[in-house]
């Protein structure tokens, strides 16, 4: 069994083949709006091709995602990277693949995972140089989309007759489970956070995959949908409070028949819509530890127009929070860490590009006094409680 490259989250990735990645920062939670800091975009190096995507930001600040090369066979002659704030290095291909691999995340000691050979997809683990397959749960095929600061690794690894959400640790892969407690349904493994708390999908009772949580990397949990409950959803990040974010159909239609699917948050067992005011679908992918949520939104389905921030349900465009927005357009956010730092593609003067957007000093000053603000009222409430 052959498993998709083309993520569930990212279908439009094929049609948008040049991207821009951003770094901005923001601010926390408690802190004056009319005190937000200003942005700047600039572009980060590629691989010398024209074309690149980013997939991932670590606790640090380190990038990963895949992008063209200047030469090579066979097209799209794609390599996973890693941006280390300076320059970008070519992390190269499994032996016995195509030249096409990409990197899902990166953790702080600078360790990527992702997948090789667009053809029949294998899950890779890169550090210092090196490039390792990992193994699969019997099948051929396996992709690897997340990894802690510990080094855990989750993703998604054919068993030969389906293909099961699984976590890699030293000892090998497991089988993570899916929400209907039986072998041989689908299911995916998106991300896992510092607690070890890992989301995704998987198939429902009814047959349909909705948003999946394994906390601790216990058992699946089905977090449901939006609308009437039984609808297509998927989560694509949690944060350690348990604050899972990810897209979800509501049920309702467009005039053209397309389902819509909303951003969601799920918290507490419940899951809520998250607003997104002149956009009709959207979709929530990462969420930090201050309750920052990013993700993107569009009007036209499969192609994502504007990063989207949600902060206690108030609604923002990144956009809004860079300088020189008359050069750019910001069209998703893709990763986000605790420090505030979001890693973004869009346009530069109409043209699609690499970049990097980087807060000024002030603006990073400004988020260092906010942490300090939001430390304090954490104190003050856990000596109340």
């Amino acid at each position: 069994m052959t498993i998709s490259t083309a993520p569930v989250r990212r279908h439009w990735s094929t049609m948008l083949l040049r991207r821009t990645i951003s770094v901005a920062l923001l601010t926390v939670p408690g802190v004056a709006q009319a005190q937000q800091p200003r942005f700047t975009l600039t572009e980060i190096p590629t691989l010398r091709g024209t074309t690149s995507f980013a997939r991932g930001i670590s606790t640090n600040g380190l990038v990963t995602g895949n992008a063209q090369t200047a030469t090579g066979t066979p097209a799209p002659r794609l390599n996973a990277y890693l941006f280390d704030g300076t320059s970008s290095q070519n992390l190269g291909v499994l032996a016995g693949s195509n030249n096409f691999s990409r990197g899902y995340a990166v953790n702080s000691s600078g360790v990527v995972v992702g997948e090789s050979d667009n053809n029949a997809s294998r899950a890779f683990r890169w550090e210092n140089g090196v490039m390792t397959a990992l193994p699969t749960l019997g099948g051929a095929n396996a992709v690897a989309h997340g990894i802690n600061d510990a080094g855990t690794i989750v993703g998604i690894s054919s068993t030969g007759t389906t293909s099961r959400a699984t976590l890699w640790t030293s000892a090998g892969a497991r089988d993570l489970g899916s929400a209907d407690n039986t072998t041989s349904t689908l299911s995916r493994a998106w991300s896992i956070n510092e607690q070890g708390d890992v989301v995704g999908f998987s198939r429902s009772m009814a047959g349909v995959s909705q948003a999946t949580a394994w906390f601790g990397a216990g058992s699946a949990i089905s977090l449901g949908s939006l609308g009437d409950g039984a609808q297509f959803s998927e989560a694509f990040a949690s944060n350690g409070a348990q604050m899972v974010v990810g897209r979800s159909n509501t049920g309702v239609r467009t005039l053209g028949g397309t389902s819509v699917c909303i951003a969601f948050l799920w918290k507490s067992g419940s899951m809520t819509l998250l607003s997104t005011t002149g956009f009709i679908f959207s979709q929530a992918i990462d969420v930090n530890a201050s309750g920052w949520i990013a993700g993107n939104a569009t009007n036209v389905s499969g192609a994502p127009s504007a990063a989207p921030l949600w902060n206690g349900g108030a609604f923002t465009l990144l956009a809004t929070l860079v300088n020189d927005a008359s050069d750019w357009t910001c069209s998703s956010a893709e990763g986000m860490n605790d420090a505030g730092q979001i890693v973004d593609y869009g346009r530069k003067n109409g043209v699609d590009r690499v970049s990097l957007a980087d807060a000024s000093a002030g603006a990073m000053a400004f988020f260092a006094v906010g942490l300090s603000v939001l430390t304090r009222v954490l104190r003050r409430a856990r000596r109340r409680a």
